[in-house]
């Protein structure tokens, strides 16, 4: 590095002025860079939370609920003992001589008694949907106000990192103005001090020698 630049030394401060606002700028973008790596990873992590919430609306809001096993189980075993009751019946009605519309009507009730059971079962699907869709507006206003933050985070940051980074350049820059000679003033060198002359006296010898 050609350092004669600073046999001068009133342009010292103007170098050191910029050299400073080059590392307060460049801090500053490296803080911005790391900030928004950080971000990136939260976004990531809010996108994964997005995708769970909606595939468990889809998969329980578009379902049938009449199809979920417990409630396939509770139709099952309904079916199986009205059949039972109904032979029973068959079985009660040719031993004692019951009319074919006796036997009529208790088939006729065991289907009643059967649609009942489904229709319940169809009542409550309504309100497992209902209790799903507000699970999930729940979650979804949730979603939208951490997505909100990491906005609002991600243009502060960006807001902060040039105008931090404008400051300290605008301000090394302006100190170093200020320390820089002016264009029309002539800068005089510095000049080696002067030392002191030492006199030294000569020594007077006698011209002639006296008897």
């Amino acid at each position: 590095m050609d350092i004669s630049i600073f046999h001068n030394l009133d342009v010292l401060p103007a170098f050191i002025g910029a050299v400073t606002a080059g590392l307060g700028l460049a801090s500053s973008v490296i803080g911005g860079i790391k900030a928004g790596q950080q971000r990136k990873k939260q976004q990531e992590a809010l996108n994964n939370e997005k995708e769970v919430v909606e595939n468990n609306y889809n998969k329980d809001y578009y379902q049938d609920y009449t199809q979920q096993s417990d409630n396939q189980a509770l139709l099952k075993n309904l079916k199986d003992n009205l059949m039972q009751n109904s032979k029973a019946e068959a079985g009660r009605a040719a031993v004692t001589g019951s009319t074919p519309e006796a036997v009529a009507a208790a088939k006729q009730q065991a289907n009643d008694t059967l649609a009942n059971a489904t229709g319940q079962i169809a009542a409550n699907g309504s309100a497992f949907k209902d209790n799903v869709m507000n699970r999930y507006m729940n979650q979804r206003q949730n979603l939208l106000s951490q997505q909100n933050n990491l906005n609002q985070q991600s243009a502060a940051s960006w807001t902060n990192l040039m105008q931090g980074g404008l400051n300290v350049a605008a301000g090394s820059l302006a100190n170093a103005a200020l320390n820089t000679p002016r264009a029309d003033k002539t800068t005089e060198a510095i000049a080696a001090p002067e030392m002191p002359t030492l006199g030294v006296s000569q020594p007077k010898y006698p011209t002639s020698f006296g008897g």
